[in-house]
C-alpha cells in the first residue's frame, strides 16, 4: 500500500514520535498513540490526556483502532540493514521477520565475521606457539583484519609480532587508527606524529595532518586543530582545487562555528564550495554546515534555502529515508522552530526520528538531538508534561552514547531547567542551568566566548529576578549579554531575549523609562528579524504594556497588551501559558482603569463596571490556562483566584 508523506506524518505516536504499534484511540479529542506509550503515561502521570489535557481518560476507555493499525502494518518500509546492503522493501507487520531473515543482519553478518576472526586467531596463535613463520607483510594484513572487524586486542598482537613496528609508517598508521578508535586520543596523537617523521610525499602529510586535525576536533582543542589543519592546507599548491581543500576547508569551516567564529565560517565554507563537486555528498554537508551558520546568525531565509539544496542533493544521492536526510531535516526544523512554525517543526523532527530509530536504534546520539527539539517545541506550545517526558527520554539517549559531560547535554539541560522555571521549581532549575554552563566551560574553556552560555547565563539570571535578587540578575543578564556580542552580535534575537529580560529588572525596581527603553531595544531587533506578528513580539509587546501602566498611561497600555494578546493567541492558540500572561497584564490594566474612575469619582458606572466584567473575564482565562497547565496549587493560580475574590467584592470593599 503506497502512501502520502502527509498522511505518513499523521499516524505517528505523538509520544515516542514513531510509527504506531497496536494502535489506541482517546475517546476525548480522538488521538493516536501506541499502546505501551499510552499505558505507561497513564500510569505515570496525572491521569491527564497527553494532547487535550482530559482529565477523564483511563486505560479502560482506551479504543483499539484496527483500522489505523492494518494502514501502518501495510505500509512499505526499507530494511533497517539498507546501509549495509540489502534493498528489500517490506510491509511494516513483516518487518521484524525480514530482519530476522535478512542476511545483511547485524547478527549474520556478525556470524560471518566471527568465522573470518576464528580462521584469523587461528593463524595468529600457530604464529606465536613458533609453529608458523610470517612475514610482517602477511601479519599486517592480518592485522587489518582484525581491525577492520573491531577486533582491537587480536590486532595489537599481531602488531607485537611485526619486527619493523617500531619503524614502518603504514604500521605506525594502523596502531594510530586503533588507538583512536578505542578512544585512547593522545596515543593517537603521538603515534600520527610519529608517522609523520617517515613519510616524504605532500599527500601522505597532508592525510596524517587531517587525522590529527580530527581528533583534535573530537577532543574540542579547537585552536590546536585548526593549526593543523591550517599546516595541511598550506602545503597545497596555492592553485589547487582538488577535493581534499575542499574537505579541509569543510574543517576549518567547522572549528569556526564550533567556536561561534561565524563570519569566518562562512568565507570558509563558500571558498569550499566553489571547488567541490556540485553532484557530491560533500557539497550537500558543506552547503548544510554553512545553512546552520546562516541560521546562528538569524539570516532565515538564506538558511531555509541552502537546507534545501542539502537536502535535494542528499535525496538524489540516497533516498528520502537515509541518516544523513535525518540530520537535514532536523537542522531545517530547528530553523522553523526559530520562526515559530511550530507544526511544520514537529513534522521533520518525526520523521526524522522515524529514519534515525530504523537506521541507528533507540540509543543513538541523534535520537538525542532529534528528541530535545521535540521537547522543546511541546514546552513552547505549553504542553510542559509531554516535553519533560520527551527531555528525559533524550537525556538518557545522550548520557549513554556520549557521556554526562558532552556539549549536547548541556543543550536538554537547559531546556528541562526552563521547565522547572515555569513551574517556578527555581533551585531545580539551577542546577540544570549551572550543569550546563560548566559543561560549556569545560568544552571551549573558562575564558571563551560561547553563544550558548549567553543562553544560559540568561536563564540563570532569570532566576535572581524571579527571586527578587536584582543587582545579581542584572550581573548575569550583563555577562550572558557579553557572550551574545562577542558571538552572534547585539542584533541577534538572542540579545533582544536579554535586553528584554534587563528591561524586566529595571521595571521591578521602579526604573519604567529605563524599562520602556530596553523593551523598545527588544522589539526593534524581533521585528526586524521576524517581523511583528511573531509571538515573541507578542511578549515583548505585553512588557511594554505593563511598562506604561506603571507610568499611568492605561490608555497606551492597554492599546499594547490587547494587540500582544491576540499576537500570542494567533501563534500559540488559546491555552498556552505565554497567553495567560496576556490575559493577566489585561486584567491588571482593567483594574488599574477601575480605580482611576472610582479615584476621579467619574459619574458613568457602566464604564466602571464594564472595565470590571473585563477584568473578571481576563482573570478567568488566565486562571483557567494556568490550572490546565500547572494544577490548582500553582502560585499564578492562587493569584487569581485572590483577584477574582476581590473582584467580585470590589464594591463592598470599597465601602467598607
Amino acid at each position: 500500500m503506497a502512501a502520502s508523506k502527509s498522511e505518513i506524518q499523521r499516524i505517528e505516536c505523538c509520544i515516542c514520535c514513531d510509527y504506531l504499534t497496536d494502535v489506541r484511540e482517546t475517546p476525548c479529542c480522538h488521538q493516536l498513540f501506541c499502546y505501551t506509550c499510552i499505558q505507561s503515561w497513564l500510569q505515570k502521570s496525572t491521569k491527564n490526556c497527553p494532547r487535550c489535557r482530559s482529565t477523564t481518560l483511563i486505560e479502560q476507555n482506551l479504543i483499539k483502532n484496527i483500522v489505523i493499525q492494518r494502514f501502518v502494518d501495510n505500509l512499505l518500509f526499507e530494511c533497517p540493514n539498507t546501509l549495509q546492503g540489502c534493498e528489500a522493501k517490506v510491509p511494516k507487520s513483516d518487518l521484524i521477520k525480514h530482519q530476522r531473515l535478512c542476511t545483511f543482519s547485524a547478527e549474520k553478518l556478525a556470524a560471518q565475521q566471527q568465522a573470518k576472526l576464528e580462521e584469523s586467531r587461528t593463524k595468529l596463535l600457530r604464529c606465536k606457539d613458533g609453529k608458523m613463520q610470517i612475514t610482517d607483510n602477511v601479519l599486517y594484513d592480518l592485522a587489518k583484519l582484525f581491525y577492520t572487524e573491531h577486533d582491537y586486542d587480536g590486532a595489537k598482537d599481531c602488531i607485537e609480532l611485526m619486527k619493523e613496528k617500531e619503524h614502518s609508517q603504514k604500521i605506525i598508521i594502523l596502531q594510530a587508527q586503533i588507538e583512536r578508535d578505542t578512544n585512547h586520543f593522545d596515543k593517537a596523537l603521538a603515534l600520527y606524529m610519529k608517522a609523520y617523521t617517515y613519510v616524504n610525499s605532500i599527500a601522505q602529510r597532508i592525510e596524517l595532518l587531517s587525522a590529527r586535525g580530527y581528533i583534535l576536533l573530537k577532543k574540542a582543542q579547537y585552536e590546536d586543530a585548526r593549526n593543523v589543519y591550517t599546516q595541511a592546507l598550506d602545503l597545497l599548491r596555492p592553485n589547487d582545487e582538488s577535493q581534499i581543500k575542499a574537505e579541509i576547508l569543510n574543517a576549518l569551516g567547522l572549528i569556526d562555528k564550533k567556536c561561534s567564529n561565524y563570519d569566518s565560517a562562512i568565507v570558509t565554507y563558500n571558498k569550499a564550495l566553489a571547488i567541490v563537486h556540485s553532484h557530491s555528498q560533500l557539497w550537500s554537508d558543506i552547503t548544510s554546515n554553512l545553512a546552520d551558520i546562516h541560521r546562528k546568525k538569524g539570516d532565515y531565509d538564506e538558511a531555509r534555502e541552502l537546507y534545501l539544496k542539502s537536502l535535494k542533493q542528499a535525496e538524489a544521492l540516497h533516498g528520502q529515508n537515509h541518516p544523513t536526510i535525518a540530520d537535514i531535516m532536523n537542522n531545517l526544523a530547528v530553523l522553523l522552530k526559530k520562526e515559530g512554525k511550530y507544526n511544520e517543526a514537529l513534522d521533520y523532527l518525526k520523521q526524522a526520528l522515524k529514519i534515525s530509530k530504523h537506521f541507528h536504534g533507540p540509543r543513538h546520539p541523534t535520537i538525542g538531538i532529534y528528541l530535545t527539539n521535540v521537547g522543546d517545541i511541546y514546552r513552547k506550545q505549553g504542553h510542559f508534561k509531554i516535553a519533560e517526558a520527551t527531555y528525559k527520554e533524550a537525556l538518557n539517549a545522550l548520557q549513554d552514547s556520549l557521556g554526562p559531560d558532552h556539549i549536547e547535554v548541556a543543550e536538554v539541560l537547559n531546556s528541562m531547567g526552563l521547565i522547572l522555571k515555569k513551574r517556578a521549581d527555581y533551585d531545580g532549575a539551577e542546577k540544570l542551568y549551572k550543569r550546563a554552563i560548566k559543561i560549556v566551560h569545560n568544552t571551549f574553556g573558562e575564558n571563551e566566548p560561547h553563544y550558548k552560555l549567553g543562553i544560559y547565563y540568561n536563564n540563570l539570571a532569570d532566576l535572581d529576578r524571579k527571586r527578587n535578587q536584582f543587582d545579581s540578575a542584572l550581573q548575569l543578564y550583563q555577562r550572558a549579554l557579553i557572550s551574545i556580542e562577542k558571538t552572534l552580535g547585539l542584533q541577534h534575537s538572542e540579545a533582544a531575549e536579554i535586553l528584554h529580560n534587563i528591561g524586566q529588572v529595571q521595571h521591578q525596581l521602579g526604573n519604567y523609562d529605563q524599562a520602556i527603553e530596553y523593551i523598545n531595544r527588544a522589539l526593534f531587533i524581533i521585528k526586524k528579524e521576524f517581523g511583528d506578528k511573531h509571538y515573541k513580539y507578542g511578549m515583548f509587546l505585553n512588557s511594554l504594556g505593563l511598562a506604561y501602566a506603571m507610568m499611568n498611561d492605561y490608555r497606551i497600555a492597554y492599546i499594547h497588551v490587547k494587540q500582544a494578546l491576540q499576537i500570542l493567541l494567533n501563534n500559540l492558540g488559546p491555552d498556552h501559558i505565554e497567553v495567560c500572561d496576556a490575559y493577566s497584564s489585561l486584567g491588571e490594566i482593567c483594574m488599574k482603569f477601575v480605580i482611576q474612575l472610582y479615584q476621579e469619582k467619574q459619574k458613568n458606572p457602566n464604564e466602571k463596571d464594564g472595565k470590571l466584567q473585563e477584568a473578571k473575564k481576563n482573570f478567568i482565562e488566565a486562571q483557567r490556562i494556568v490550572q490546565a497547565t500547572f494544577g490548582n496549587e500553582h502560585t499564578k493560580s492562587i493569584q487569581f483566584m485572590s483577584l477574582l475574590f476581590i473582584i467580585e467584592n470590589f464594591h463592598s470593599l470599597c465601602q467598607s
